[in-house]
């Protein structure tokens, strides 16, 4: 057995881990995370596990043998190595990557003094003490048995499945009091930097000083602070992003991930690691409990739930008696029919108006920015690309044609490049068109619009929701960002506009990600005094996933999901590892293709693997993207197969020119 050390020595150059043999009398005590003393050179050093492995493409002679090993003590830095050790091992990347991600707080703001902590709080106006909140009878029962479960020393999965209103962030309170009162601490996990505000205030007026929070919208320093006072213990509980997640906290004691089904805890960056995996693999390592919440799980963690592995509690009905929005469909292609052309079907035009004489408020939503749309030209079908990417370039509202991949930025000439014609446009179906038919329509309506052009300051997120909540406005417009966690009790119309788009993707998850998308959107409409209703405008009022959302069906959604996951081998019946090879140079791409597939099937001739073949996206900022496809019903396997391909680019003779990215999906 051989061991992967991360040494503790501060020279730059040797920031990388080293190959130990694990001496017989040490295995099963040298664990992932664990401290070791090793040899190196003349001097005798301390280090981490990394991981630990049965195989090893170093020179036998070469290697040295561990010399001692400390028992593991998930309370130490030891359970954010192993963690980054986990992170490595399943989702590929360097090393260095991954202990950049686990430890985000050690990378001090250049040019920065030390100077007294700044509080994340500092200019807010901040709640007072929240009063005490009865539960009622399926808030108790939840958190009955997670109380029941930690007095007994057991630190599980749970996945808390609550309607949209049910109350489950006054569950996730009483569970981190119970938590607290156990001398331990809590990370709460929010999808969006739009819910944080929203999400401190409510946590602070139960918790005061007890509590920080990250951003991305914060400076480096500012995030670095507030880990540094979880290390010193400062504070109990950390809100945020998925980054949050590594708060070094010394006695965890609970991991919350509220909207677990989110795609936004899943990084885009090497290492792609999955936020929910990676929560569930810290709380093992640390013995802490695990939280996953939503009003639609995942698919993956509601298989985990009926296998047994997750412990399944339910909220099926709204707080306080409150009763669930009416949810209608609209064909479109009835509408079209009917000779209707606005994107505003006869039925929500008449809820808006509706909504406006009783002095209500309307959200609407749909899943594009701005103005931007697809210019393609009706006379000869051809698309206008970006020259380096690929990708249809879109039309805003200055004349300018960009491109959301790289920044490319061309003047709209108002003719297609291929045959000169005239006949060329765009369908403009963004926020901004949205905004300006509701204002034409609407005389006299005070509208916000809520995308990624009208957030782009630091608080422009809490100012749009404030001023919304405060009434300021009678109908809010936006994208995804709007239906995510908000709670707004004027608000008794939720419209969605081109609800079908997210089916249209080429991607197995799509159907999941609709259902959730929709589920939540609804979900924004009654949560006040008033009865709700959303309006789901669509071109595909048959699909199940549309249908089952209208009913807040998850059990309906998931049956037929999960057959057709089951019968393709699709997540979590099965697993896939998508190898990513970019190169400026084509052939290289092929080249580094062929070789890895070769490799991988001489050391495991039973994987499926196809490719490799051009990524959907075939260029981006001029460099090449081929993709292999790997699927097996054995996770671990995978895993294997990518420590092959790593080997065999380090050890063997690789193409040159390529680089490789890793994704499970």
């Amino acid at each position: 057995m051989y061991a992967q050390v991360y040494l503790k020595i501060g020279v730059t150059k040797l920031d990388r881990p080293f190959t130990y043999r694990i001496p017989d009398e040490l295995i099963g005590a040298v664990v992932p995370g664990c401290e070791v003393r090793v040899p190196f050179a003349s001097r005798k050093l301390r280090g981490f596990v990394i991981s630990v492995d049965d195989k090893t493409g170093i020179d036998q002679s070469s290697i040295k043998d561990i010399i001692s090993a400390k028992p593991f003590d998930p309370g130490s830095d030891g359970a954010l190595f192993a963690l980054a050790g986990f992170v490595h091992e399943r989702y590929g990347g360097t090393l260095g990557q991954a202990l950049s991600t686990v430890f985000p707080q050690a990378a001090k703001a250049k040019g920065r003094k030390e100077k007294p902590l700044k509080n994340p709080f500092e200019g807010l106006d901040l709640p007072e003490k929240e009063p005490v909140i009865e539960l009622n009878p399926e808030q108790k029962r939840v958190i009955d048995t997670f109380s029941a479960d930690r007095d007994k020393g057991k630190s599980l999965v749970y996945l808390l499945k609550g309607v949209t209103g049910s109350g489950k962030t006054i569950c996730y309170i009483r569970m981190i009091e119970k938590v607290i009162s156990e001398g331990k601490q809590a990370i709460v996990l929010i999808p969006e930097i739009a819910l944080t505000l929203q999400n401190i205030m409510r946590f602070y007026s139960c918790f005061g000083e007890k509590v920080s929070a990250i951003n991305s919208r914060m400076t480096p320093a500012m995030r670095r602070d507030q880990f540094i006072r979880a290390r010193r213990g400062e504070i109990s509980v950390m809100i945020g992003p998925r980054s949050a997640l590594f708060t070094p906290f010394g006695k965890l004691g609970l991991i919350i991930v509220d909207e677990e089904h989110e795609t936004s805890y899943n990084s885009e960056n090497p290492p792609k690691y999955h936020g929910v995996d990676v929560a569930v693999e810290r709380g093992r390592i640390e013995n802490a409990s695990v939280v996953l919440g939503s009003a639609s799980p995942s698919v993956a963690s509601y298989y985990h739930a009926k296998k047994g592995d997750y412990k399944l509690l339910s909220l099926e009905k709204r707080a306080n008696s409150a009763s669930m929005p009416r949810v209608s469909i609209v064909d479109m292609r009835q509408e079209l029919k009917n000779g209707n052309r606005s994107m505003l079907s006869q039925a929500l035009f008449d809820g808006i108006k509706e909504r406006l004489s009783r002095h209500e408020q309307t959200m609407l939503f749909i899943n594009r920015r701005g103005v931007a749309g697809t210019v393609s030209c009706r006379e000869c079908g051809q698309v206008i690309k970006c020259s380096h990417c690929d990708v249809p370039m879109s039309l805003h509202k200055d004349g300018y044609l960009y491109c959301h991949y790289c920044g490319n930025r061309i003047p709209f000439r108002g003719e297609c490049p291929s045959c000169h014609s005239r006949l060329i446009g765009t369908m403009r179906a963004g926020t901004e068109r949205i905004e300006s038919e509701i204002i034409r329509s609407f005389p006299g309506v005070r509208t916000l619009r809520m995308d990624a052009d009208t957030t782009k300051s630091r608080d422009s997120y809490s100012h749009i929701l404030k001023a919304f909540k405060d009434r300021k406005a009678d109908v809010l417009i936006g994208t995804q960002m709007i239906v995510k966690g908000h709670d707004f009790p004027g608000v008794t119309l939720m419209g969605i506009l081109a609800a079908d788009l997210s089916l249209n993707v080429a991607d197995y998850r799509a159907s999941e990600r609709t259902y959730d998308l929709l589920l939540q959107a609804c979900g924004r409409s009654g949560r006040g005094e008033n009865p709700g209703e959303a309006i789901i405008q669509t071109y595909q009022p048959d699909n199940y996933a549309i249908e089952a959302a209208s009913r807040g069906d998850y059990t309906a959604f998931y049956e037929k999901e999960a057959a057709f996951r089951s019968m393709m081998d699709y997540p979590p019946f099965g697993h896939m590892l998508s190898v990513l090879i970019t190169s400026y140079d084509e052939d290289r791409c092929r080249q580094m293709g062929d070789y890895l597939k070769a490799e991988i099937l001489a050391s495991d001739k039973g994987i499926f693997i196809s490719g490799p073949a051009p990524s959907s996206i075939t260029r981006i900022k001029d460099q090449y993207r081929y993709e292999l496809l790997l699927k097996d019903a054995s996770i671990s396997r995978l895993c294997q197969a990518r420590k092959t391909a790593d080997r065999a680019v380090l050890f063997n003779r690789a193409p040159k020119g390529a680089d490789i990215w890793y994704d499970f999906t």
